[in-house]
């Protein structure tokens, strides 16, 4: 497709995007997610006790995973095979964190426990990444009932965090939690100082349902999907300053360690990507 004058292709886009997130937080997992993983593992509630043992030597063999994998989409893209293979692992790797939301601390208990989502915000994001890597395999297979079921995937994928999240925004505990990067953004600032917090978060979250039910158009309306992925893509790419603004950085050692706020926004990298696809793609 051609905007502004120049060509852009959504493979490209997908590979790339997909490359970031896997090679950022294979790096994290390596240098300290031994401890993090091994709590997200005691938790579950399909593993057996002592599971927790195992976050560690998971942490590194994964991370070295996702990394390899990130290496190959950038730089073998000529490898057809080594594309594919790559992308399908991804999918398989993106496919565990959705598993974790049968894990019981994922869930506000303060507010009922399901459907009010807490750390879980950060899982259900996968399911684009999912959609996102399923896109890349089937391109690098040329299994066109594949894209078309890709496309859907990371449609989903996109809707879902947006209603449920924007949904969330409606909630006290929300939009305490999202204080700090309003507070901390040159381009949200205003919104704190022109209203109150809970009406800043309330207004935040109308605007994600309303991308949501924009990009629901796909069956219905191209040219309202088009305005909800343009929107969506609006959203993201201001999602992911806060990496800036919050900063989103390890205290302790800074760029380019992420902070647990760090890796919840770059996922969105991801979620961006899959947004630019769709677009393209209608």
């Amino acid at each position: 497709m051609k905007i502004f004058g120049r060509d852009f292709e959504s493979e490209p886009i997908a590979r790339w995007s997909l490359a970031v997130v896997f090679g950022w937080l294979g790096v994290m997992l390596v240098l300290e997610g031994g401890d993090a993983l091994g709590s997200v593992l005691a938790d579950h509630l399909l593993l057996p006790e002592g599971a927790a043992a195992l976050g560690t030597p998971l942490a590194v063999v994964g991370g070295i995973l996702q990394v390899g994998i990130a290496l190959t989409l950038m730089f073998a893209r000529r490898i057809r095979k080594a594309v594919a293979v790559a992308s399908l692992s991804a999918v398989a790797l993106a496919v565990m964190p959705l598993t974790l939301l049968l894990t019981n601390s994922v869930w506000i208990d303060t507010l009922g426990g399901f459907p009010a989502i807490g750390s879980g915000q950060g899982f259900i994001k996968y399911l684009a990444i999912v959609g996102l890597a399923r896109f890349v395999h089937a391109s690098a297979t040329g299994d066109t009932t594949g894209v078309r079921h890709a496309r859907i995937m990371m449609l989903t994928g996109l809707m879902l965090p947006l209603v449920w999240i924007g949904g969330m925004k409606f909630t006290e505990l929300e939009a305490q939690g999202i204080e700090p990067l309003l507070s901390t953004s040159p381009f949200f600032s205003w919104m704190l100082s022109a209203f109150s917090l809970q009406t800043a978060s309330i207004m935040i979250g109308v605007g994600e349902l309303i991308t949501a039910a924009l990009l629901a158009a796909w069956w219905l309306n191209p040219m309202a999907f088009r305005l909800g992925a343009v929107l969506a893509i609006g959203t993201f790419t201001a999602t992911l300053s806060f990496l800036i603004t919050l900063p989103g950085w390890h205290g302790e050692f800074g760029f380019p360690l992420l902070n647990g706020a760090g890796i919840f926004i770059i996922k969105d990298v991801a979620l961006l990507g899959a947004a630019m696809v769709l677009f393209l793609e209608s």
